[in-house]
């Protein structure tokens, strides 16, 4: 099984250069939950992932990543707060950096694309062409999804 047989290429893009606040709007207007993130707008060489898990991670305070449990000491309006601080936070800071191994091919293997997924927790994996390493499309874990359904035989 190849990764051309299950890619998307219609994919939401963002660059780098971007603002939490930039981020979260995009992935509102698109209706996404994840985006892969390129050097610039024009620049489509994968650069990163992002998602909304990566969104709410920012906006939680580093004192909170290890003791979740702390929150409910936090006033009411404590969301609100990390929410405004985290507007003008780089998108180079809260993205998943994926290096240049983590890209696919169209003629890759599925079995590339799940190892990948399933060692970094990848959300997205972009799928490169090789000249220029533009991206021409992903994989996402529910292509992979798909990609097992057809093997046990069940339309998705």
């Amino acid at each position: 099984m190849l990764i051309k047989d299950y890619m998307r290429t219609n994919v939401a893009t963002i660059p780098v250069d971007v603002t939490f606040r930039e981020a979260l709007e995009r992935l509102l207007d698109d209706q996404t939950n994840g985006m892969i993130v390129t050097k610039s707008e024009t620049d489509l060489e994968p650069v990163g992932v992002l998602t909304s898990f990566h969104l709410v991670k920012a906006v939680v305070p580093a004192h909170l990543h290890a003791k979740a449990d702390l929150a409910q000491f936090a006033g009411g309006n404590q969301f609100e707060e990390w929410v405004q601080d985290a507007e003008h936070t780089p998108l180079k800071d809260i993205m998943q950096p994926l290096p240049h191994e983590r890209w696919l091919h169209e003629d890759d293997t599925m079995e590339k694309a799940v190892a990948f997924s399933a060692q970094d927790n990848l959300l997205y994996i972009p799928v490169v062409n090789r000249p220029d390493h533009k991206m021409i499309g992903l994989i996402s874990r529910t292509d992979i999804k798909k990609a097992m359904a057809h093997i046990i035989g069940r339309e998705f």
